[in-house]
This record gives structure tokens, sequence and C-alpha cells, in this order.
């Protein structure tokens, strides 16, 4: 990949030295070009902040209110300075910069010391190193402690993604059994929850099995609320 230097280098001496672009027979001027990067780097710039769990909690509370948060049982720099005799029977560990979480259903049953270096392994992996997503560079290193939140389905455990196009919801994708030992699906939904042969990479689908939530409505608002 270019360097940014050179990206920025290459973009200066365009907008310097050409008047106006001819791009697929649509003509651009440099204010407009420069109009547009700026909106652009403005969009990064914001989802580089909620890159950071800390802060989309924050954004989160901020837009829709705090009852739509989970709990918060904890926030520490360092695996170390967790106190687990303070923490209750059942909770979720992750890291701010990170994905992936640890589940703990009993804490009798927990190994500590091996969920400290679980922890201190995922301090050091940089996913900005890895894939070049660059909102990640920054993000600081902090551990994050939630409270467990149980599914009354027992069948299936549900999660709903909710993607907005210009403020409007479009597609849903139901992910079923996620953190079970089952085979994860992935299904996706229109905005008028009419199933779509849509796939997500090579996560299978499970057909058109699931019904419309009786709270879709709030969640639909809430979602277009967030990506305002």
């Amino acid at each position: 990949l270019p360097s940014c230097s050179y990206i920025f280098s290459t973009l200066k001496y365009c907008l310097l030295n050409t008047a106006t672009w001819n791009i697929n027979g649509v003509t651009f001027t440099n204010s407009s070009i420069i109009s547009e990067f700026v909106d652009i780097i403005a969009i990064l710039v914001f989802l580089s902040n909620l890159d950071s769990l800390v802060k989309v909690r924050e954004y989160i509370a901020e837009k829709i209110g705090e009852q739509y948060l989970v709990p918060l049982l904890g926030v520490w720099d360092s695996p170390e300075e967790i106190d687990f005799d303070a923490l209750p029977n059942e909770f979720v560990l992750k890291c701010n910069h990170d994905n992936g979480i640890i589940i703990c259903r009993d804490k009798s049953k927990l190994d500590i010391e091996k969920t400290k270096e679980e922890l201190a392994y995922r301090f050091k992996r940089d996913y900005y190193r890895k894939l070049r997503e660059w909102p990640y560079k920054n993000v600081p290193r902090k551990i994050i402690c939630e409270k467990l939140m149980k599914n009354t389905n027992e069948e299936k455990c549900l999660e709903y993604k909710l993607l907005c196009f210009s403020g409007k919801v479009k597609y849903i994708f139901v992910v079923a059994d996620r953190i079970s030992n089952k085979i994860t699906t992935i299904d996706t939904y229109n905005s008028n929850w009419e199933h779509t042969n849509l796939i997500n990479g090579k996560t299978p689908m499970a057909g058109d099995i699931f019904k419309k939530p009786d709270f879709y409505d709030e969640i639909n608002e809430i979602a277009q609320k967030l990506s305002l």
C-alpha cells in the first residue's frame, strides 16, 4: 500500500496543477473534490473515535441514553489491575482496541491466571498493523468488564445488526448462535422484514425462519438516530 505521505503529495500536486477533472465523462472542479475529501476525512476521524469501546459507550449514552448500554463493571489499564474478587459470579471481559470476548459464567471455575494471559496476549495485538485499518492505530489499550446479558430464548441466541444508509435502515443481519457450540448463521432481511439471498462471507444462512421481533420498531428508530 502507498504511504500516507505519498498519497498526500500526489493529491496536493494534482490539486495545485489541475483545475478540472474528467472521470468517466463527469467533470469535477478542485473545490468540489476538496470539499468531498474534507467530508471523507471528517467521517474517518469520527469512526476512529468509535473504534474505542469506551468512546462508543459515551456516544451511545449521549445519543439515545444510558439505559441502552450494557451495565459497566470496570475499566482497567492492564490485566494485573483487575480485582476478580470484586466482580460478580458472571461477567464479560473485552479489550478496548480488539475484538472477541471472554465470558465467565461461573467465577469459581474461572482460571484467573489463564484469563490474564489471554488478556495480555490481546493487549499486544495491533489491528492497524495486521490489515492497515488506520482507525485502530491509536486506540488506547484498556480492559472493559460488562454484565453478562442472558437471552430469554434458550433455543436461539440472536443478535440483530441494523445497517443504515443515509440515516435509514436498509438491511438487518440476524446472527444466531454466535457464542454457543452450534454453527453460527447470518441471515439478511430488508427493512420490510423480507428474507434476502445476501450472504455474509462464508457464514451459512439458517433460512427464512426468523420472525420480526416485537421490538423491531424500537431498534429501528434507535439505529437511525445513531447513524445520523
